[in-house]
């Protein structure tokens, strides 16, 4: 929902969180964080920052997507965009989760974003900078900071689905790996994975972790017991 207000003072922001190049995120209420733009995205009679803004409301009107973080409420003048309202999620950046996090508990946490992941591209979102940094796990994957994403109805709605999702598993991969090596045997997997000639993201991960377990000759469970024994075998 959008809302007028004359300027960002009347919303009595409380304890910054955290800050980037393209805002900076307060505490707006329990359970609530409110992210302020910076100046560079607030002008809206800048024909670029009206799209930033229909591509954040776009975003906000798509039902069924609970683990992408979108606007509650979006704070606005007639001329300047100064932000929006979302739900805190309690949940660690992908780079900062537990090297005792199990493989298969991250893969099936994927396995259930790519359903969202479906719904955002059927709805024409094409997604942009997907990292380590807007996604987040706690037994569930989450996506954040889409707003500088694109929309249009004339994507294809499976091209976008397969960018987005492949984005998704290379990040996770990094993670997982730390670094990928084109002779560990999967390369030619991942390659059908990029282009969408498979969707079995799930079997992929199953092989790794074989392959690590055989050729290090013990059972391998956790993320960082994968990044070992795939730094050690190619490395």
């Amino acid at each position: 929902m959008e809302k007028y207000i004359e300027g960002i003072r009347e919303l009595n922001l409380g304890k910054k969180i955290a800050g980037g190049s393209c805002s900076d995120i307060y505490l707006y209420e329990p359970g609530i964080y409110f992210k302020h733009f910076n100046e560079d995205y607030r002008d809206l009679t800048d024909k670029i920052n009206i799209e930033f803004l229909e591509t954040i409301k776009t975003i906000s009107k798509i039902k069924n997507i609970p683990s992408i973080i979108k606007a509650i409420d979006i704070y606005r003048s007639r001329l300047e965009l100064f932000g929006y309202t979302m739900h805190k999620i309690d949940a660690s950046a992908l780079e900062n989760i537990s090297e005792d996090t199990l493989i298969f508990d991250l893969i099936k946490a994927f396995e259930k974003l790519k359903q969202e992941v479906r719904i955002l591209s059927d709805n024409y979102v094409k997604t942009e900078d997907i990292g380590g940094d807007n996604i987040l796990y706690n037994g569930k994957l989450y996506l954040l900071d889409l707003d500088l994403s694109l929309v249009n109805k004339e994507y294809i709605p499976d091209e976008l689905y397969i960018k987005t999702t492949y984005s998704i598993f290379k990040s996770l991969l990094i993670k997982i790996t730390g670094k990928l090596y084109k002779n560990d045997g999967l390369y030619e997997y991942r390659q059908k994975l990029c282009l969408g000639n498979s969707d079995e993201y799930l079997n992929y991960f199953k092989k790794l972790m074989e392959l690590c377990s055989d050729k290090s000759g013990k059972e391998i469970k956790t993320l960082g017991d994968v990044r070992k024994a795939y730094q050690k075998i190619y490395k």
